[in-house]
C-alpha cells in the first residue's frame, strides 16, 4: 500500500471511530500531525510500527498535508473529543506554536493518568531574520512553545543541540 492510501484511509470515519475499540496495556494517540519528513519518522512511522506491537494499541487523530504557508501561521484546532482521551494512556502532540495548556489541563481532567509528549521541531528562540518562518514565531508564540513544553510530560526533539538548547534556556 502506498503512504498516501495508507495516510488517506487512516482518515476516513470509519477507521477514526474504529480505533478506539481495542484498549491493551498501552494505548497511544498521535493528534492530527502534518505530512511533514519530520512527523513522518517521529509520528507516522511510530504510530504504524507500535500498532504492530503487543501490548500497545496506537490511535491517529487524523493528518493534514504539509503547508509551509500555513504551518505555524493558523490557529486551526482540531476537535478531540473525550472518548479517544479518556482512551490514551498518552498523548503525542507534534510541534505548533499553538498554546495548548489549557489542552493538556483538560486532558488530565479528563484522563488523570494520561502522560502527554510534545515534539519540538527546531531552535524557536534563534530563528534567523531571513527565515521565511521568523514572522510566525513573535514573542507571543515563543511563549505559547513555552508554556506547552512546562506543561507536558515528556518532550521530544530532533537532536542532542537541541535537547541542550533547551535545557539550558529553559532551566
Amino acid at each position: 500500500m502506498k503512504l498516501q492510501q495508507i495516510l488517506d484511509f487512516s482518515n476516513q470515519p470509519n477507521y477514526q471511530a474504529q480505533q478506539y475499540l481495542l484498549q491493551t496495556d498501552l494505548n497511544i494517540l498521535f493528534i492530527n500531525p502534518e505530512a511533514t519528513g519530520a512527523n513522518f519518522y517521529k509520528m507516522y512511522v511510530p504510530f504504524w510500527i507500535l500498532k504492530k506491537a503487543q501490548p500497545i494499541s496506537t490511535a491517529i487523530s487524523g493528518w493534514t498535508k504539509y503547508n509551509p504557508v500555513r504551518r505555524f501561521r493558523n490557529d486551526d484546532k482540531t476537535p478531540i473529543r473525550s472518548t479517544q482521551i479518556f482512551w490514551a494512556d498518552t498523548i503525542v502532540i507534534p510541534f505548533t506554536n499553538q498554546p495548548l495548556k489549557e489542552f493538556m489541563d483538560a486532558c488530565r481532567t479528563i484522563n488523570p493518568n494520561t502522560k502527554i509528549i510534545f515534539h519540538v521541531d527546531f531552535d524557536f528562540f534563534d530563528i534567523p531574520k531571513d527565515h521565511p518562518l521568523k514572522d510566525a514565531f513573535p514573542s507571543e508564540k515563543i511563549n505559547n512553545i513555552i508554556d506547552n513544553i512546562n506543561a507536558c510530560d515528556k518532550v521530544v526533539v530532533t537532536n542532542p543541540q537541541l535537547a541542550s538548547c533547551l535545557i539550558t534556556k529553559l532551566k
